[in-house]
């Protein structure tokens, strides 16, 4: 007995729903959210980003201090007229230490320690006259190692905070044996600034980074600066100025300098080092001021000026990142100047003079098809009716224009199945409504149409065959009129149309695939 197809005929009359134009994901593409705040608060300039122990994420901007919970924003500013307030409106570096404490570095006003219970600052700021205090008010960056020790990194040197007494221990990036490598009044020439810190877990000591060349280790039992040895002393590495540090999770050091991208095995004490623009000279494209790890173990990177930069480590790949002012999904800037990677996942980016953005990489991009008159490869027209992707993942797109278009995802182009009145097993005489696959034989797709009733094409064959009403035929098709189809998991193909009525008691029709008849059940 030959299996049948069921088709039900639904009552109801539905809106007909119009889409312009064409969008599907495109999972390679990439979309940067802009995160836009209306009011006081200016994130045009942010510069450094944290997440804290409670969720809250922190932005350090030009313009004063901001925490946000994800729904609403609040700006922390210096007031001459309450002492407890932020010390400077300029906030270079955060960080969270291990007791929670949230500290907060400034550009010209010294280090504060925020107090959540009371939502005031705590200052730390240099005094000419106490060599207990901070070396400089010029704070770049502050690290906590595993010995839960707080150093702060100033345009002076190197800070570590004495939790007991609530005080300060400086240290100089200059020593005995580089005083006459280096000008011993190298601080008064603007030499000595420490960047970035991070803690060698091997041995306890500390990676500098600086306007020095080169790479620094501070010993923390001698409290000495000496350079990094490499097997390769020729490493670009010892010529080059160190921006940031960021630890992957696979236990390199990744470093972002003034020449290009380096990663450290500190057990072998080797380099690789790599160049967006591939150079022995000074170039801004290779100049990495940020540089962060995300959950997919891809290193991002963002230079000075020009843009942002996502890494490979196993294919040893630059994906690009500038800005287009016409591309309104793009970055909305040119210098990053930090990078942060949340709880969630989501990617922050900091743009100075441009504000703040983020990256949801579970959320992608949408590609658009259009319809463009010039090239006949492009989607058959702009009025799109019915979509269907089938099982072998090839999109089908009925249009108006007597028009259904297969996509090619390899070349990027559409190939179109157009109406012809010469051939009988061609595509219908009318506008398509929708298509829909059949489940239980592949390769065959069932197609509705506005005034000419259904089609069956075998995609194979590119033969269509067509039922429409018949008022001699009692098993003909009802209606010429088809908007929806959707079969169930039994089979039965149900038919949505824009009007007309089943008698009573007779719900729905099936067609005899050996007759190609319609009966009413």
């Amino acid at each position: 007995m030959a299996k049948k197809v069921h088709i039900v005929l639904l009552l109801i009359v539905f809106p007909l729903l119009l889409i312009t134009n064409l969008s599907f994901p495109q999972y390679d593409d990439i979309k940067f959210e802009q995160i836009r705040i209306e009011g006081e608060i200016q994130l045009n300039n942010a510069i450094c980003i944290l997440q804290d122990h409670l969720g809250f994420l922190w932005i350090g901007t030009r313009s004063g201090l901001v925490k946000y919970d994800g729904y609403e924003m609040k700006v922390y500013k210096p007031s001459p007229e309450d002492t407890s307030s932020i010390s400077g409106i300029f906030i270079s570096a955060l960080c969270e230490d291990q007791r929670g404490h949230l500290w907060i570095g400034t550009s010209m006003m010294g280090l504060n320690r925020f107090d959540y219970n009371t939502e005031t600052f705590i200052h730390y700021q240099y005094n000419e006259g106490d060599t207990t205090t901070l070396n400089s008010n010029v704070v770049n960056t502050i690290y906590e190692d595993t010995a839960n020790r707080l150093w702060i990194g100033t345009d002076k040197g190197l800070n570590l905070l004495n939790y007991q007494e609530n005080n300060f221990i400086r240290y100089c990036l200059k020593e005995k044996k580089y005083k006459s490598e280096y000008d011993i009044d190298s601080i008064k020439s603007n030499r000595g600034k420490i960047f970035t810190i991070i803690e060698d877990q091997t041995t306890g000591n500390l990676l500098v980074g600086s306007d020095f060349p080169g790479l620094w280790l501070f010993d923390i039992k001698q409290k000495v600066f000496s350079t990094y040895k490499l097997i390769d002393s020729h490493s670009p590495l010892t010529n080059s100025s160190i921006n940031i540090f960021h630890q992957a999770k696979d236990g390199f050091i990744w470093i972002g300098t003034n020449r290009g991208l380096a990663k450290l095995d500190r057990t072998l004490k080797k380099v690789e080092f790599y160049q967006m623009i591939i150079t022995s000279e000074f170039n801004l494209a290779n100049e990495f001021i940020s540089l962060v790890e995300d959950n997919d173990g891809l290193i991002w990177v963002g230079t000075a000026e020009k843009g942002l930069a996502q890494f490979d480590p196993v294919t040893k790949i630059f994906k690009i990142f500038q800005y287009d002012r016409l591309n309104p999904n793009g970055l909305n800037g040119f210098w990053v100047r930090s990078l942060y990677v949340d709880n969630s996942g989501i990617l922050w980016i900091a743009l100075d003079s441009t504000g703040l953005q983020k990256l949801d990489n579970k959320k992608r991009k949408f590609k658009n098809f259009y319809h463009i008159p010039q090239n006949p490869n492009s989607l058959s027209a702009g009025w799109v009716y019915g979509i269907c992707i089938d099982r072998k993942g090839s999109l089908w797109v009925g249009t108006e224009g007597l028009i259904l278009n297969r996509y090619n995802n390899q070349v990027n182009q559409f190939i179109k199945y157009k109406y012809n009145p010469i051939h009988k097993l061609n595509l219908s005489e009318d506008w398509i409504s929708c298509i829909v696959e059949d489940p239980n034989e592949q390769g065959v797709l069932w197609i509705g149409t506005w005034e000419d009733g259904l089609s069956k094409f075998e995609t194979e064959k590119g033969i269509f065959r067509h039922y429409i009403p018949d008022p001699s035929d009692p098993d003909a098709l009802s209606h010429r009129t088809i908007i929806g189809i959707v079969i169930d998991h039994q089979g039965i193909m149900w038919i949505k149309r824009a009007k007309g009525l089943v008698p009573t008691g007779q719900a729905y029709e099936y067609l005899g695939k050996t007759t190609g008849c319609f009966k009413i059940t």
